[in-house]
């Protein structure tokens, strides 16, 4: 999925990990969700703990439980813009802008810190010679914003889409590359595809 910031930005929900995504659950939904896990998960047992015959899993259980009530937010590497579905109408988003334009943080990283771990990054690039211009989007190194460039003429964009290939790669957190070209409405062709080999 793709989603369009107004800041020209596009955040990209293809991959697992996002530092600028997150689930959430309104407060007043919480306590029924909690108990809802809890009868599910005491149904999985019987009365001295022995699981039932199911292929449910307490992974399961949760996932299923929390279907009905979680929705999704993003935030805009770019701009700090949070996005929330609709709670009327799921395919509709609603989005709101940080009061401070330049002094912004990443909100929706993980609790533990973005440098807890290595995470997995995506670098994709896209040309519309039809509008003679392009652009590359990448997940931005933890603690930094930005991850959206825009360019004016093929060769630049083709040159850094390489160097930052080749630097994400390098760093070994590349989780997927892709360069097409394609104007708008029309199939993208595919000019540069990467993923790791697992």
């Amino acid at each position: 999925m793709k989603i369009g910031c107004i800041c020209g930005n596009v955040l990209r929900d293809q991959t697992d990990h996002i530092p600028y995504k997150a689930y959430f659950v309104a407060d007043q939904d919480f306590e029924d969700l909690v108990v809802g896990i809890e009868q599910r998960l005491a149904g999985m047992t019987q009365g001295g703990g022995t699981p039932t015959p199911t292929n449910q899993t307490p992974l399961r259980v949760l996932w299923d439980a929390m279907r009905s009530y979680k929705r999704t937010m993003y935030q805009c590497s770019n701009c700090g813009r949070l996005c929330l579905d609709d709670p009327d109408n799921p395919r509709e988003l609603q989005w709101f802008k940080p009061e401070d334009d330049r002094q912004w943080k990443r909100v929706l990283a993980s609790v533990k810190g973005e440098g807890s771990k290595v995470w997995l990054r995506n670098l994709v690039g896209h040309w519309d010679s039809s509008r003679s211009q392009g652009h590359i989007w990448f997940d931005p190194a933890a603690g930094e914003k930005g991850g959206v460039e825009q360019f004016a003429d093929w060769s630049s964009l083709l040159a850094r889409y390489y160097e930052l290939f080749e630097l994400l790669k390098a760093e070994g957190n590349l989780a997927g590359a892709r360069l097409g070209i394609g104007n708008e409405g029309e199939p993208i062709r595919d000019v540069h595809s990467w993923l790791p080999t697992r």
